[in-house]
């Protein structure tokens, strides 16, 4: 397959991105290093759809701050993301394992629901998606607040996801374990608590666990306080400090502390965090003692012709 360079030099540089002559999706490579050897574990990662459509069931329902933010949120309207999600999906089936890694539709309503159902689940029902904030939020740029609870729109999407909303695991040809969770603002006890159980399993296997969330976690890496993107989407995320921000820094939760310290004291098995979430790519390292554990930020495949991420676990 012919391809075009867009950033660096190198098929096997951490900050390389090349384009697909064929459909203009944009690609980065990660290169994951197993303690079993052999073929390679081949694994699909892109994030950030935002699909965005009103059905018939939404114009009927009128609900307050869906109607809001369709009259004020003027991005990705009117299904225009669709294509290049298309695109993206259709390499599922070359791949071991795909995982989209939030922000799967841009504000919730029903018309999106519907997309994700015919273009993801009733295709590729074994995909893992991992929740992004977008997923459960009617609310965005609109002016009427939405006054149903939180639990209540996760209820919804319960409805429509094929795998557990907070945290799923699974092993991958005996050699990879892919752990899956919803990390929007916060984690949880218990997502803590089933890591650390799969943590005993990889260990007690020779696995390699991967994880895939939509937000990063703080690097405490010194070298990351103004680090700039490999390539900018978002001019807002053109450089971020990773070194003080995200989960796990001062400011985190109790229990995304302790979900920082549980990873970063995992670095025998955990060899990689794959996530979304600032809409442009950066390749950070989380600084696990005396080691790192490679963290990749992928931009958002709304951009562009879409974007990707190939993963080869050897």
């Amino acid at each position: 397959m012919e391809t075009v360079r867009i950033v660096g030099d190198s098929d096997s540089s951490l900050h390389d991105i090349y384009e697909l002559c064929n459909s203009r999706i944009m690609v980065r490579k990660a290169k994951i290093k197993t303690k079993k050897g052999g073929d390679p574990v081949k694994i699909l990662h892109f994030t950030d759809l935002h699909l965005n459509k009103m059905s018939d069931r939404d114009f009927e329902e009128k609900e307050p701050s869906v109607m809001s933010t369709r009259q004020y949120r003027m991005a990705f309207r009117n299904e225009s993301t669709v294509s290049n999600a298309e695109k993206s999906l259709e390499l599922v089936p070359f791949f071991d394992k795909t995982v989209i890694t939030g922000d799967i539709v841009d504000y919730l309503t029903w018309g999106s629901l519907d997309l994700v159902k015919e273009m993801i689940w009733d295709k590729y029902p074994d995909i893992l998606m991992p929740l992004g904030g977008h997923d459960y939020t009617r609310c965005m740029e609109g002016d009427i607040d939405d006054l149903t609870s939180e639990e209540s729109r996760l209820d919804i999407l319960k409805e429509y996801w094929k795998h557990d909303l907070f945290y799923t695991s699974e092993i991958i040809k005996d050699k990879v374990m892919i752990v899956a969770m919803l990390n929007d603002m916060t984690y949880f006890d218990f997502q803590v608590e089933k890591l650390e159980q799969d943590i005993k399993v990889a260990r007690d296997n020779d696995l390699t666990i991967l994880i895939f969330q939509h937000e990063p976690i703080c690097t405490k890496n010194e070298k990351e306080k103004n680090l700039k993107a490999i390539r900018v989407n978002d001019r807002a995320s053109s450089s971020i400090d990773f070194y003080t921000r995200f989960h796990g820094s001062e400011k985190s939760s109790k229990a995304s502390k302790a979900m920082h310290s549980l990873i970063t004291e995992s670095a025998d098995v955990i060899k990689g965090i794959f996530c979304g979430h600032l809409h442009s790519d950066y390749y950070t390292e989380v600084i696990a003692g005396d080691t790192i554990i490679p963290q990749y930020v992928l931009t958002g495949n709304m951009y562009d012709e879409g974007h990707i991420m190939i993963i080869e676990a050897e």
